[in-house]
């Protein structure tokens, strides 16, 4: 493999700063909104009934996650920033899991958290079945939304580009100059021309 190659691969690898920080800080926003929410609600949270306490464990459950997702985001916002624009490349190929760990701490929190609220309006609707059960529909369909979504990208394959040096990208690049100088051809026939005087 030549240099150029081996450059050409490690920019595919090694990500930049910004795209560090593109992970990195929606989770710092987000999972404190999330948290705050959860909090509130678990100040006025009872705790009488079963459903009520774990009503009551997830709440803690989804403030415990989402204020650790905030807090991990901005250590390594802060160690990001604090760093060049190589060594940061090479120090998060080094620790992937602890680049993912803000959003994965923030899914924990927000599943929590939703779960939470379904659990919240069946108990505070038990008296009126109608309104209890078109509640808890809704919020497991908001729930199954989220998840799905989740798996979906999870799922999702990106597409591996074609390295520099293949038969692909040389016969890519073979072709660009004859295509610049051809111009964009329209229909399938050709364009005959008049050399007549």
């Amino acid at each position: 493999m030549s240099k150029e190659d081996h450059d050409h691969v490690v920019k595919m690898v090694i990500p930049t700063k910004a795209k560090l920080r593109d992970k990195v800080t929606p989770t710092l926003i987000i999972s404190a909104l999330v948290g705050g929410f959860a909090l509130a609600n678990l100040r006025a949270q009872p705790t009488d009934t079963d459903t009520e306490v774990v009503t009551y464990c997830l709440l803690v459950m989804s403030v415990h996650a989402c204020t650790c997702s905030a807090l991990t985001s901005a250590f390594l916002l802060r160690e990001i920033n604090h760093k060049t624009e190589e060594a940061a490349g090479a120090w998060a190929s080094r620790h992937p899991l602890l680049i993912q760990m803000p959003f994965l701490k923030f899914g924990m929190g927000c599943l929590s958290y939703l779960t939470s609220v379904i659990l919240m309006t069946y108990e505070n609707l038990r008296h009126r079945p109608g309104a209890q059960w078109i509640s808890v529909v809704i919020g497991l369909m908001s729930t199954s939304t989220v998840v799905a979504t989740a798996i979906a990208l999870a799922l999702d394959k990106p597409e591996t580009p074609t390295p520099l040096g293949s038969p692909l990208s040389i016969s890519n690049e073979a072709s660009a100059p004859a295509n610049a100088i051809a111009g964009p051809s329209e229909g399938n026939g050709m364009e005959m021309i008049d050399t007549q005087m």
